[in-house]
């Protein structure tokens, strides 16, 4: 019984050591195919982009808050506000599935109105910035248990990737391109993460007298990639980055 019980933990380190092997050849694959991506990648300038007198950055969800009204959650969610555009970035994760989701709770709590919305901004397709796993698989987005349509007509969506959305046609964003008077996308930049393979574009706000601020998701471009990509697309420099 001992034997066949040595044999048994032999079996089942061997196995983890197969596992753990196949997630690395992954890594080093994934990565080695990131860099060549980004490497042949050729950026078009992005030119007359504009600019805002004014950028505000409203933490819908966040890991804190001051406010003990407010609900918490792993997840990410702002409202991105210029001279010109209201932007609703990213979804948070609704790990519950509850209804009111924490985004739109905190959303009536804050009071913003979603038809005062006209961009929304997907940074990439992780359950934590899409509204939780039952939409990423099926690659969308939504505020809650159910896609609510978007009151104002003229409402567009930026996304990292072949999204829908009931009433929108979503911008598939590979590229830097301007998407609003002083906003742009820097277009997908890849990663290889353990988790899987994953493309994350951010929003750039051209502020008069300032320069440029990225907004980011997660950052998983890493930030390097995504200094770079702003260099080579945009002509004003960067001031910073959220």
């Amino acid at each position: 019984m001992r034997r066949i019980g040595l044999v048994v933990v032999a079996a089942v380190v061997g196995l983890l050591l197969l596992a753990v092997a196949a997630f690395e050849i992954r890594h080093q694959l994934g990565n080695r195919r990131a860099a060549e991506l980004i490497a042949t990648f050729e950026v078009v300038p992005v030119k007359d982009l504009g600019a805002t007198e004014t950028l505000r950055i409203l933490p819908l969800i966040d890991f804190y808050t001051s406010d003990p009204e407010l609900r918490t959650e792993v997840g990410v969610s702002y409202l991105v506000e210029t001279d010109a555009h209201r932007i609703l970035f990213d979804f948070a994760q609704n790990a519950d599935f509850e209804n009111p989701s924490p985004l739109e709770a905190n959303m009536v709590g804050l009071g913003i109105d979603l038809a005062t919305i006209d961009t929304v901004f997907v940074s990439h397709n992780h359950l934590d910035h899409v509204g939780g796993m039952h939409w990423s698989a099926r690659n969308t987005f939504s505020l809650g248990t159910e896609q609510l349509p978007f009151p104002n007509s003229k409402t567009r969506a930026v996304v990292p990737d072949r999204m829908t959305y009931p009433g929108l046609s979503p911008i598939f964003a590979t590229r830097p391109m301007k998407i609003g008077e002083g906003v742009a996308t820097t277009g997908l930049i890849p990663r290889q993460l353990v988790i899987g393979w994953i493309e994350e574009h951010s929003l750039v706000v051209n502020v008069e007298g300032l320069g440029g601020v990225i907004i980011v998701g997660c950052g998983h471009q890493p930030v390097e990639n995504l200094v770079a990509r702003f260099d080579e697309t945009f002509d004003f420099s960067l001031y910073g980055i959220v």
